[in-house]
């Protein structure tokens, strides 16, 4: 009696396992490209792809949805896949951020007068570039006596910690008069 013998070749164990990164908020997008691969076996390959990206600062970390793709001559159904994910935290920026409200000086004519708007500086990346950012307003001035009228500045913006604020001014001189007898 012959009985034929079997040979069970079991599945490879393959873990990838995502980084769990810091970032300070930079302005540009940035991204968790690291992961670990153990358990290939001889001279297989794969490529992981997934990691998390974000841009802005948040309190929830962007999170990695990695997927693994065989490379040619490497069949991933000879192994048992197990994935972690790892994530990507963006945290504020902390250098200074000046914000400083528009101020305009001019003569009296009984005309209404006014001034708006801010400027910023010490942003990075794309926000230098743009100039101003959300969540921060300037209350504007508007006058028609002579006087010193304040351009208050406020806000908040996530990306950034260390804002300064300096509140603008519209100041209306009075006009010089002159009577002559």
């Amino acid at each position: 009696i012959f009985v034929d013998g079997v040979l069970k070749i079991n599945k490879a164990d393959l873990s990838i396992t995502g980084v769990n990164s810091t970032a300070t908020y930079n302005g540009q997008a940035q991204t968790n490209s690291a992961a670990t691969i153990a358990g290939l076996q001889g001279d297989d390959q794969v490529t992981v792809t997934g990691y998390a990206t974000g841009t802005n600062a948040s309190r929830t970390a962007y999170a990695d949805s990695l997927v693994v793709t065989a490379v040619t001559g490497t069949l991933l159904s000879n192994y048992t896949v197990n994935t972690t994910h790892g994530s990507l935290e963006i945290t504020p920026y902390t250098g200074a951020v000046t914000i400083t409200g528009n101020s305009s000086t001019v003569t009296y004519n009984a005309n209404s007068r006014s001034v708006a708007g801010y400027t910023a500086s010490g942003l990075v990346g794309d926000d230098a570039s743009a100039g101003t950012l959300s969540g921060i307003t300037a209350a504007g001035a508007v006058a028609t006596n002579a006087g010193s009228y304040a351009n208050a500045v406020s806000g908040s913006n996530g990306n950034y910690s260390n804002l300064i604020f300096v509140d603008g001014v519209l100041k209306i001189n009075k006009a010089d008069l002159s009577i002559t007898g």
